[in-house]
């Protein structure tokens, strides 16, 4: 029986670790483009907002009788930028401003909770926002889609391949009250302790009818206060306008197509080539 020299053994080992590894690459390729938080490379991207350009735009709003200025301004404010927010009723005085809070991070407790902040079959199918109106709860109205507009750890796991979800938090203020803030903690970090810097967030209100579970839990779990008489709770959102104005979601969609093409195609041609290397090597060392 011949023995193999180092040489052979080494290169077949090569071989057989190249093969797996184009294998891994062609089979998890769905996987490694779809699922990884790269919108946190997106929105660290993003200009941060600034009290002159917000001033500027408040002005020109005010000037065309555009009552919804928040929307436009999504990201980080700038070092030093920052809102007051001490009670309830601090927050309901912020109509129509940008809130930009810095908070101890044990203010902030995660519930869980994830809302649909962004709806990919939007983007394929070219929809903009001045195509949808502002639903009941406050956000955008979408287009029907197999992705819950509200879910839980697993789900918003497991449906990132078709939209990107935000958790609800449950932020105490100075004066024992909490309210509800919505931030995309997958693109925004946020740690154990110590003072965290959020987003520029805007005060919204979602639906609350008997029928919300979820919500009601919410509400009850933390004495969150609400309006019973139009059946709808004022939260603060510091995701979803970022989505629709700050993330470039061509760009994004066509960087995660790149990354599953690319693995998918380069994985296939690995696979080729190390086993026409194998073939070539068996032929030619005989």
């Amino acid at each position: 029986m011949e023995t193999k020299s180092k040489k052979d053994v080494i290169a077949d080992n090569m071989c057989s670790f190249l093969l797996v590894f184009f294998l891994l690459c062609m089979v998890f390729s769905w996987v490694i483009a779809y699922y990884p938080h790269y919108e946190k490379y997106w929105y660290e991207k993003t200009e941060p907002v600034t009290w002159e350009k917000y001033e500027k735009e408040k002005s020109s709003a005010a000037e065309s009788g555009d009552t919804f200025l928040p929307i436009e301004f999504s990201g980080y404010p700038t070092a030093g930028m920052k809102t007051e927010l001490k009670s309830y009723e601090d927050f309901l005085e912020k109509r129509d401003e940008v809130i930009c809070l810095e908070v101890d991070a044990s203010e902030l407790k995660p519930t869980g909770v994830y809302e649909k902040v962004f709806d990919f079959s939007r983007s394929a199918s070219g929809s903009s926002y001045s195509k949808y109106n502002m639903g009941r709860s406050g956000t955008v109205v979408t287009p029907s889609s197999s992705a819950p507009q509200r879910t839980g750890d697993f789900g918003a796991f497991f449906y990132r391949y078709k939209a990107i979800y935000a958790q609800y938090y449950v932020l105490s203020l100075e004066e024992r009250d909490r309210i509800l803030i919505l931030i995309n903690d997958s693109a925004v970090d946020i740690p154990k302790k110590g003072i965290v810097r959020l987003p520029c967030a805007a005060r919204t209100w979602t639906s609350v009818d008997m029928e919300d579970v979820e919500m009601w839990e919410l509400i009850l779990a933390n004495n969150l206060q609400y309006d019973s008489y139009y059946e709808e709770m004022y939260t603060l959102d510091a995701s979803t306008w970022w989505f629709e104005f700050g993330l470039d979601k061509d760009e994004f969609q066509e960087f995660r197509a790149a990354v599953a093409v690319i693995l998918l195609v380069g994985g296939a041609i690995g696979i080729f080539l190390t086993l026409l290397t194998a073939v070539l090597r068996a032929k030619y060392s005989r």
